[in-house]
């Protein structure tokens, strides 16, 4: 025989280090004897530490902690489930218990759930619903509006308009100029500028506009008015105002303002700019 043969399984073992000892013992004739391994002596000494440290917990605790590893490992497998079936991962639905199941239209019936008990109670006719009114601005507690007292009241808001109005037109020429005479990299910044001064300013001007239209409106109808009264104090009867006879009359006392104004030419130019403006209207009426 050669001398590789001569030697022993246990020769082999201690020899090579690289050979599976369990494939040896498999493959040779004698019985097998399990041996302990020598970290077997410290995972005992861990264990017997871990017991003592856990038996010092107070139950309640050890049953809360058990508690929330089960619930955590619920949730992992449902996870892992859904992931698996579907390839993805799917989201927690987040819509509520009592969400309005899906209806044809708004006026079709709500669809219910069968394993929610119906209520014993109902309401078989709807009572009329309680409109709570505050007394501040009531036509009851506080009566109809004088506006004829409510512009004495705030007559200072026209003047308050010129002033914002006027200094608006100086900042808007300042910045007009700063934007020409600014360098290239200020530009954007005052060209954002002079558009926002442009529309404070034409707001102002309806603003304005619009408060001195409704009191010379005002004014005009008042004066009718009083015409009007002392006319039935000398014995002539009653006479109601028609909507024409309004229209005509505020329409004059428009061109009157605007030629105490500007003058006839400014009167002139307002007629021109209605009559374009109804030719305008006309034309786009008129079939091709």
């Amino acid at each position: 025989m050669s001398s590789d043969s001569e030697f022993s399984d246990d020769d082999i073992l201690y020899t090579d280090s690289e050979v599976d000892e369990f494939a040896l013992e498999e493959q040779g004739s004698g019985a097998a004897q399990w041996e302990p391994d020598a970290w077997d002596a410290e995972d005992s000494e861990d264990e017997d530490s871990l017991s003592r440290s856990l038996a010092t917990i107070p139950l309640k605790t050890l049953a809360k902690a058990r508690k929330s590893m089960g619930n955590v490992s619920r949730y992992q497998q449902g996870e892992s489930s859904s992931t698996a079936q579907s390839g993805t991962p799917v989201k927690k639905a987040t819509t509520s218990a009592r969400a309005v199941e899906g209806r044809d239209s708004k006026n079709a019936p709500t669809a219910m759930s069968s394993k929610k008990q119906v209520s014993r109670i109902r309401q078989v006719v709807d009572l009329p619903k309680i409109s709570r009114r505050d007394p501040r601005f009531s036509s009851v507690s506080a009566g109809g509006v004088d506006m004829h007292l409510h512009g004495k009241s705030y007559g200072f808001i026209p003047e308050l308009l010129k002033e914002e109005y006027a200094k608006l037109k100086k900042d808007l020429a300042a910045a007009s100029k700063a934007e020409r005479t600014c360098a290239r990299v200020d530009k954007e910044s005052w060209a954002e500028e002079r558009a926002r001064l442009e529309r404070l300013l034409a707001q102002t001007r309806t603003r304005l506009e619009r408060t001195e239209r409704e009191a010379r409106e005002r004014e005009v109808l008042a004066k009718a008015k009083k015409e009007e009264r002392e006319k039935r104090e000398g014995g002539k009867g009653a006479w109601y105002m028609k909507k024409a006879a309004k229209r005509d009359l505020l329409l004059k006392s428009k061109f009157e303002a605007l030629e105490d104004k500007g003058g006839k030419l400014a009167v002139k130019k307002a007629m021109d700019k209605k009559r374009k403006k109804i030719a305008g209207k006309e034309k786009k009426s008129r079939p091709m």
